[in-house]
C-alpha cells in the first residue's frame, strides 16, 4: 500500500502488486478498505512527511486485526519533510531497485495477530488435550440456580417476586 496513484503505478510498472486509496492522505481511511485486504500480507510504504506518517498509522490501525500480517517499511535515505516529503517513487528514481525494495520488505518486522481458533466455532481436541485443559469451575450468580453466562427462565404466577429476584 502506498500513498498515491503515482507510487502505485510505479510499483505496478516494476512488476509488483500495489494499491492506494482514492482519497488524499489528509482524509480518514474508510473501514471497508480493511475488509478488502482481510487475510492478505500487507506492506505499507509511506511518504516521509507528516501526512504520510499519519496515513501509515491509520493503515496499521485498520489492518492489524484483519490482515494476515502487516509490514511497515522505512526506506533508507529518505529525509523527512513536514510537507511534500519523498516517497517510494523518489527512492526508486534515486537509483534503488525493486530487488533492494524486496530485500527491505523481507528484513522488516511483520506484525501478525494470532487469532483464537475458538472464535471460529467448535474446536476439536483429542482426549489427552481435553484431560490436560485447565477448566475453571463455573461461576454462579445465585448458587445453585443461576450460572454466569447461562440461560435461566424464571417462571411463576404473578406477584411472587420474579422481577425482584432478577434485579
Amino acid at each position: 500500500i502506498v500513498e498515491g496513484e503515482k507510487d502505485a503505478d510505479r510499483l505496478i510498472l516494476e512488476g509488483l502488486t500495489a494499491t492506494t486509496p482514492i482519497e488524499g492522505a489528509g482524509t480518514n481511511l474508510r473501514a471497508e478498505y480493511g475488509a478488502q485486504l482481510e487475510g492478505c500480507h500487507v506492506v505499507i510504504l509511506y511518504d516521509e512527511d507528516s501526512a504520510g506518517h499519519k496515513r501509515r498509522d491509520q493503515w496499521k490501525e485498520l489492518l492489524i486485526a484483519k490482515a494476515a500480517s502487516v509490514c511497515i517499511v522505512k526506506l533508507p535515505g529518505l529525509e523527512f519533510k513536514e510537507k511534500g516529503g519523498p516517497d517510494v517513487s523518489d527512492w526508486l528514481l534515486a537509483g534503488h531497485s525493486t530487488k533492494e525494495l524486496l530485500e527491505l520488505v523481507d528484513q522488516a518486522e511483520r506484525i501478525t495477530v494470532v487469532k483464537d481458533d475458538r472464535e471460529a466455532g467448535l474446536v476439536v481436541v483429542n482426549l489427552d488435550e481435553f484431560l490436560t485443559q485447565d477448566i475453571q469451575p463455573r461461576e454462579m450468580i445465585l448458587d445453585p440456580i443461576i450460572p454466569t453466562q447461562g440461560l435461566v427462565m424464571l417462571f411463576s404466577k404473578r406477584g411472587v417476586g420474579k422481577t425482584f429476584l432478577s434485579l
